[in-house]
C-alpha cells in the first residue's frame, strides 16, 4: 500500500509544471537594438519535486545538469507550495537579451534568453527564447529518476516587464495573461515610468515555446 501511494505521488509530481520567470526592462531591450550587443539578466527557473524535506537529495540529482548546460547556475532555494501536492527547487541562472539577426535565427548561450527585432515603424518585438540547453539538461535530470519526469510542454512562463526609461512607454500583447487579466486578440496598453507588469503566455503559446524555442510576449512602442 505505501509503495502505491508512493508511485501516486511520484505521478502527481511529474504531472506539475516547471516554471521560468524573467525580469525585462525597456531600456536594456532599446540598448540591445541600437547597439547588437547583448546583455546579461537573471532567469529563475523551478522544477517540481516531491518534498521540501528532501531538498540536499533532490539538488544533487538536479544541479549538475542544471549547471553543465545553463550559465552561472546557482541554488536559491526548495520552496513549500501550500495547499499543491508537490514542492518546488529554485535556481537561478544567467540569460542573455540579444538582438535577432538579419537571418533571423536568434542563438544564445545556457539555457533561456530574450530576442529583440526593431521594426520599420521604431517599434520593437521582444521575443523569450529556449536553447536545446534546456532538452538536455531535463533527459539527464529525468535519468536520476525511477518514476518522475519533468513535462516541458506544461512549462509556467512569466516576464516581468519594468519601464526604466523616463517616459511612459505602450506595449501590444495578446493570448496572454497581464496582471492576471486576459488578453485574447491584440490589445496595446501603456506603462508609465517606472511601471511594471507581469505577462504569462497562453497555454497554446507556452507549448509553443517549447516545441520552437521561441515564445512572442510583448511588442514596445517607445516614442
Amino acid at each position: 500500500m505505501k509503495y502505491i501511494i508512493l508511485v501516486f505521488c511520484l505521478v502527481l509530481v511529474a504531472a506539475c509544471k516547471p516554471q521560468v520567470s524573467a525580469d525585462v526592462y525597456a531600456a536594456d531591450i532599446v540598448e540591445v537594438a541600437e547597439t547588437g550587443e547583448s546583455i546579461e539578466i537573471p532567469v529563475r527557473m523551478g522544477l517540481p519535486i516531491q518534498n521540501e524535506d528532501e531538498c540536499e537529495e533532490d539538488k544533487n540529482k538536479m544541479l549538475p545538469a542544471l549547471m553543465k548546460f545553463g550559465t552561472g547556475v546557482k541554488f536559491i532555494s526548495c520552496k513549500e507550495l501550500e495547499g499543491e501536492m508537490h514542492d518546488l527547487l529554485i535556481v537561478e541562472m544567467i540569460g542573455e537579451v540579444v538582438r535577432t539577426p538579419d537571418s533571423g535565427i536568434s542563438e544564445i548561450k545556457g539555457m533561456f534568453g530574450v530576442a529583440v527585432t526593431q521594426l520599420d515603424d521604431g517599434s520593437f518585438l521582444v521575443d523569450f527564447l529556449k536553447s536545446k540547453n534546456v532538452d538536455m539538461a531535463v533527459s539527464e535530470i529525468d535519468d536520476n529518476y525511477q518514476f518522475q519526469d519533468i513535462e516541458l510542454s506544461d512549462i509556467e512562463l512569466r516576464v516581468n516587464l519594468h519601464n526604466d526609461l523616463r517616459n511612459t512607454i505602450k506595449y501590444e500583447v495578446d493570448g496572454s495573461l497581464v496582471d492576471d487579466n486576459p488578453v485574447d486578440s491584440p490589445q496595446i496598453f501603456e506603462l508609465p515610468r517606472r511601471g511594471r507588469i507581469e505577462i504569462v503566455p497562453s497555454n497554446v503559446r507556452s507549448q509553443s515555446f517549447v516545441i520552437t524555442g521561441e515564445a512572442r510576449f510583448a511588442r514596445l512602442i517607445i516614442n
